[in-house]
């Protein structure tokens, strides 16, 4: 006589215990982030399913931040070079450990000088070899910052932009740029 083997449908339970939803609360003219809000200060509906909200905290998340720098000629006359490189410093300064940073160059080329990179990780930032040349291709400088943000690893992402000009060589068109800033 042979043996029955059954097989045992295994069971699985779904299910969702916490959601966290980011949000800024600021006054109507954005001048002013308001705080000491609570769970009953909010109305949350998923599909139009009213949700319970349990808990508001202020609990910072971290940080993706792009610098694009102008390294153009002009960027080497009078003091415009130190107070990029200061102001990238102070920007550094601000931000947390488990925050990243990415910085781009763009001037006679436009490259990434620094990958993505978690603050905790920099001790120093090297400017040593930044020499200003060549012309102000803005726009590519921003395109590759966009190319960047999109690949950061942080919900929280930005832009900053160290320049002491404008637009003048770029191959994108300024269009194109604000196109995909409003994407």
């Amino acid at each position: 006589a042979g043996t029955t083997l059954t097989a045992q449908q295994a069971v699985f339970k779904v299910g969702v215990e916490l959601v966290t939803v980011p949000v800024t609360v600021t006054s109507l003219d954005h001048n002013t982030f308001i705080d000491g809000l609570t769970p009953a200060d909010f109305r949350l509906s998923e599909n139009g399913d009213r949700q319970v909200v349990t808990t508001v905290t202020r609990q910072r998340r971290p940080l993706s931040l792009a610098i694009i720098v102008d390294s153009s000629g002009s960027m080497g006359l009078g003091n415009r070079r130190e107070l990029a490189v200061v102001a990238s410093q102070e920007v550094l300064k601000g931000l947390q450990p488990d925050d990243e940073i990415a910085i781009v160059f763009f001037g006679e080329t436009v490259d990434t000088r620094l990958p993505w990179t978690r603050v905790g990780d920099i001790k120093e930032l090297n400017w040593g070899g930044w020499v200003p040349r060549g012309v102000t291709p803005l726009n590519d400088g921003m395109r590759l910052g966009f190319d960047l943000i999109e690949k950061a690893h942080n919900p929280r992402r930005g832009i900053v932009v160290l320049t002491d000009g404008f637009e003048n060589a770029s191959r994108e068109f300024r269009f194109d740029v604000r196109y995909r800033a409003l994407v």
